[in-house]
């Protein structure tokens, strides 16, 4: 029997958040994405040289920078698996809570 599936967007409102795990600091930072449409690709923070590092994706969904971001505040950059990007400037860190970004992935189609 043939087979057809889509990606089906989650039903959400407001912007995506950025959720710090406990203990999280300048110098080790793991942040979870909340509150998207779409499935997360990638997360990528700008480094103080103005460069965009990629976090690695750990297997309990934070993305953990071992050697930390610095003490903040931070530019993200989020990619969801359909390519969409959203940047988010001056985001503080808030160690074991959350910070709202800017803007929300458009629904799949």
């Amino acid at each position: 029997m043939p087979i057809s599936w889509r990606y089906v967007s989650c039903a959400t409102s407001g912007p995506i958040v950025y959720h710090f795990k406990d203990g999280s600091s300048q110098w080790w930072t793991a942040v979870q994405i909340r509150g998207h449409k779409n499935p997360i690709a990638s997360l990528e923070f700008k480094d103080e040289g103005g460069q965009w590092q990629a976090v690695p994706r750990l297997d309990y969904n934070y993305f953990v920078a071992e050697q930390g971001m610095g003490p903040g505040p931070y530019a993200f950059r989020v990619t969801d698996t359909a390519g969409n990007v959203l940047e988010d400037s001056n985001v503080p860190l808030v160690a074991d809570g959350e910070a709202p970004g800017a803007g929300q992935f458009p629904a799949c189609e």
